[in-house]
């Protein structure tokens, strides 16, 4: 089994690292429900027309090219944004020519809100419980944080696995090398609050002093904004993964 090292301060010799899986991590653009406040979870809503610009302006941002694996969402929002991102599809939703083998992974969708989804930010749980209460509705399942990393730290440790077999079969395969290491450029559209917890889970020593946060005072995590960190994997002689670190490399980055 392999061992996620979620303090970044934990000693890794560099030179023991044959390549490093770097996670582009972006949110999805803006949503109707994000203009109204409301909670989404893993509920959905449409992209709003500045959400449906911005994506396409990103499109033509070189950022989006030369990744090693494309992935999103399965919730439409983030599948919708990759898709325009990638220069897949357009705004009127017609498909274009695109060389971009996109894979869509459940493991990215948002962590799940419970009785708060599709109602206004501002109710507390216990207001989102009463109010379905009152009007019958069925209550959306709840997620823990740590259940919604545990999925980001499967996918993960799959993409390593992945990258580790293609490493050793000296395949170049959409990865750039860095001082002679390898690096596997990922590319994933998701969510805010997954976003979140993945940062605080694997990085959070590295967060500055001082960054962007929300009204509740969370770290903030824009619309179409960039986290990027590094998987640094150690194997055995065995070459199976043992253990791997976490790097911020950037936070929160806008590419428009």
């Amino acid at each position: 089994g392999s061992a996620l090292l979620n303090n970044s301060n934990d000693a890794i010799d560099d030179a023991a690292v044959p390549f490093v899986v770097r996670l582009h991590l972006i949110r999805h653009g803006e949503t109707e429900a994000n203009v109204n406040e409301i909670v989404l979870g893993q509920g959905d809503s449409p992209l709003t027309d500045d959400g449906l610009a911005l994506a396409v302006r990103a499109s033509h941002d070189n950022f989006t090219r030369g990744f090693w694996r494309y992935y999103c969402s399965d919730l439409k929002r983030a599948h919708r944004s990759a898709k325009l991102v990638l220069g897949m599809e357009d705004v009127g939703g017609n498909e274009l020519n695109s060389n971009v083998d996109l894979t869509v992974d459940a493991r990215l969708r948002e962590v799940a809100k419970g009785a708060r989804e599709g109602l206004p930010k501002s109710f507390s749980l216990e207001e989102a419980l009463a109010a379905r209460k009152k009007s019958g509705s069925v209550i959306p399942k709840l997620e823990t944080l740590e259940e919604a990393f545990n999925r980001v730290d499967e996918w993960i440790g799959s993409l390593v696995r992945d990258a580790n077999e293609e490493y050793q079969s000296q395949s170049t395969c959409q990865a750039h090398g860095t001082e002679g290491r390898k690096i596997y450029d990922v590319f994933a559209m998701t969510h805010s609050a997954l976003i979140r917890t993945t940062i605080q889970r694997m990085v959070g020593s590295e967060l500055p002093d001082h960054y962007s946060r929300t009204r509740e005072g969370s770290l903030s995590i824009p619309n179409l904004s960039k986290t990027i960190i590094d998987i640094l994997p150690v194997f055995d002689d065995a070459r199976q993964n043992i253990r791997r670190k976490a790097r911020l490399v950037k936070l929160t980055e806008c590419f428009i």
